[in-house]
């Protein structure tokens, strides 16, 4: 008998985990009411519960997605990314964990790419891991949280694809760097519980402040990462699977170097930025060349 990836028992009632999916699927939008056609659905659901078992690594990516740039609704999740490479990373998970089920990609009129994916059965899933993936309500499951290192690692480093931000800037008048990896939520709980994580590998953090402290509107805050040596850390340890944000982190290290004093270096980066349009110009009023983040 075949095994779910990452739940070795979880065909216990079917032996094939697609057919499964499919059969449960079909039979319960068929015939709901029906008391014979609900359990065995009710069995493959019950498979996942996180008092039951472990997470996997896909896993905790998808719910890390969902709880970063996705929806969830009664019957799909959705996820919005501009990068290829993300968008393709969920599918994959998606197929791993659930599947062959029924997506479609798209894009936004904003022009953002997301991916649907369709389906109650995944929906009751990813519920049983959080009872709502509101952006106010959201927060790293216990399983995940207790979850062999690697897991709870790569969860972090899908939260910060998604909401994290590397940045780095130029003070014109003083021509120094200034550095910063970034992480925003409207959930001050999250922020809080990642700063542990962090903090249990090394990684030393500022304190959690609301991201705009006087807005009406705004009531998101952020959790920074500063200095060399959480730089250095966070690349090796968590580090960003984004391109650009991925890029920019390699950035920020090698400014170390590329200081005024090392002036091959220092003009190289700044050419390096401006050439990718990642450094504006002209300065604003501070003198400060304003370092447009890797979202």
């Amino acid at each position: 008998m075949d095994s779910l990836p990452g739940f070795p028992h979880a065909n216990a009632v079917l032996p094939q985990y697609g057919d499964a999916l499919n059969f449960f699927y079909k039979t319960y939008e068929i015939q709901p009411t029906h008391s014979r056609t609900r359990q065995p659905r009710l069995d493959y659901i019950n498979q996942f519960n996180p008092k039951n078992r472990m997470v996997s690594i896909n896993l905790a990516r998808i719910i890390a997605k969902i709880s970063g740039d996705g929806h969830l609704s009664k019957r799909q999740i959705m996820y919005f990314n501009t990068s290829a490479t993300l968008r393709e990373e969920f599918k994959e998970d998606i197929k791993v964990i659930f599947g062959k089920t029924k997506m479609s990609e798209g894009v936004m009129s904003s022009g953002t790419p997301y991916i649907a994916v369709f389906g109650k059965h995944i929906v009751e899933v990813l519920n049983q891991f959080l009872p709502s993936y509101n952006s106010y309500d959201i927060f790293i499951p216990e399983v995940i949280l207790k979850a062999e290192d690697k897991i709870l690692r790569e969860y972090m480093r899908t939260f910060y694809d998604d909401e994290g931000c590397a940045s780095l800037r130029l003070n014109k008048k003083t021509n120094e760097w200034k550095r910063s990896i970034t992480l925003t939520s409207n959930s001050y709980k999250i922020l809080t519980q990642i700063k542990e994580a962090l903090y249990s590998l090394g990684i030393e953090t500022n304190s959690i402040i609301r991201t705009k402290a006087k807005s009406n509107y705004d009531h998101s805050f952020v959790l920074s990462i500063t200095g060399k040596k959480n730089f250095l850390k966070f690349r090796q340890k968590v580090g960003f699977k984004y391109p650009h944000k991925a890029r920019r982190v390699d950035q920020i290290i090698f400014s170390y170097n590329a200081t005024s004093k090392n002036k091959y270096s220092f003009e190289s980066l700044k050419r390096e930025i401006k050439e990718k349009n990642e450094l504006v110009v002209p300065e604003n009023k501070d003198g400060q060349l304003t370092g447009i983040p890797a979202r």
